[in-house]
């Protein structure tokens, strides 16, 4: 994948995004879309056009962990790296399963066991596997990953396909943090010295399973 890159944003300035999906239709399923259920890219593209935040932009950078960039500061980074799940926010905090066919606490919400959602790819053609999860949360307990979000995690079991994912305390009023921890592909990850810092702009780096492939500049004025 071929990332053009990011350029000096104007006050009124806007963010497109060419997808990689198709230009129909959102799927009804509730699984991933674009990529994500598919064996490549497919037929048809659709452009998103994100207005320019209040605040300046400070990172010129895709990673998803870091507050001040780009792909934070105009919320591209969720469509692009996705996550085990998305928690409603209000009400019952109803849990839709999303890279994890299911998601399962145990009874003091110290471990979520979550099975990998089978058939879904990175967008650049390698399979996303519980291997995937693992490594996503390992770079926390490693350190490698500065734990911003509080998850206190302490490590993983697994058994078959179930992966049970372990933290030191109750995370029934953080369950949303947890879930929506952002899933990176540990062949590309595995290889950045520091994530905490890496922009991500360098050639098939920003590799994610989400509709969202193609992070462009805003385009230039009408004469």
């Amino acid at each position: 994948m071929k990332l053009k890159p990011l350029i000096a944003l104007t006050a009124g300035a806007a963010l497109l995004f060419a997808g990689c999906g198709t230009g129909g239709e959102p799927a009804a399923t509730g699984e991933p879309s674009g990529d994500a259920t598919t064996n490549g890219p497919t037929q048809g593209t659709a452009a998103l056009t994100i207005a320019k935040p209040d605040g300046a932009i400070t990172t010129e950078s895709h990673n998803p962990y870091l507050g001040d960039s780009s792909a934070s500061k105009y919320a591209y980074g969720k469509v692009l790296f996705e996550t085990l799940a998305l928690v409603n926010p209000t009400g019952d905090l109803g849990t839709t399963p999303w890279l994890a066919e299911s998601v399962e606490w145990n009874d003091d919400y110290t471990e979520l066991t979550v099975v990998p959602r089978k058939g879904v790819k990175w967008s650049d053609g390698t399979d996303f596997t519980g291997d995937d999860i693992i490594f996503s949360f390992d770079m926390l307990l490693n350190g490698k990953l500065n734990d911003t979000s509080a998850l206190n995690y302490t490590g993983a079991t697994v058994d078959g396909d179930r992966i049970t994912l372990k933290f030191a305390n109750s995370k029934y009023t953080a369950q949303a943090r947890v879930l929506h921890h952002p899933m990176v592909p540990k062949h590309i990850w595995e290889n950045i010295a520091d994530p905490n810092t890496d922009p991500l702009t360098g050639e098939g780096m920003a590799v994610g399973t989400g509709p969202t492939c193609c992070p462009t500049g805003p385009p230039s004025p009408s004469p």
